[in-house]
């Protein structure tokens, strides 16, 4: 194998082959933090960008409702009357759903008083079976 057909060596590391003083290899030296900088900024840049699509599709159902089905539905002869229950009955839909999901939050103010009354009854039980 003759030094053409070998890998090529980082000018950091051909700069201490060579005995370069380390000012030599400085800007090499000060490449590889960029390059470690440029790919978390490129990961992050790609996890906002699965952000943003996630939070573009999730609001796709509400425009399709707000804007263009009206324009489906009056083209198809639905008169304004239907069009404006349609759409009442979607927000109806959405403001549910949107109350189902807070549900469990909501729930908790009602069981933690029971769970703590319980918690504080196993504490007193393993305190006496401990004492003995």
């Amino acid at each position: 194998m003759t030094t053409a057909d070998a890998a090529p060596q980082p000018p950091h590391i051909r700069a201490a082959r060579s005995g370069l003083h380390l000012v030599a290899a400085l800007p090499a030296l000060v490449a590889l933090p960029v390059a470690l900088i440029t790919s978390v900024l490129c990961r992050a840049a790609r996890r906002l960008a699965i952000l943003w699509v996630l939070y573009f599709v999730q609001g796709l159902p509400f425009g399709f409702q707000a804007t263009a089905l009206p324009v489906y539905l009056r083209e198809a002869g639905v008169s304004l009357t239907g069009i404006g229950l349609v759409t009442a009955l979607a927000l109806v839909i959405a403001a549910v759903f949107a109350q189902l999901v807070r549900l469990p939050a909501s729930l908790v103010v009602l069981v933690s008083p029971a769970r703590a009354a319980v918690d504080a009854a196993r504490r007193a039980g393993a305190a006496a079976a401990l004492r003995g």
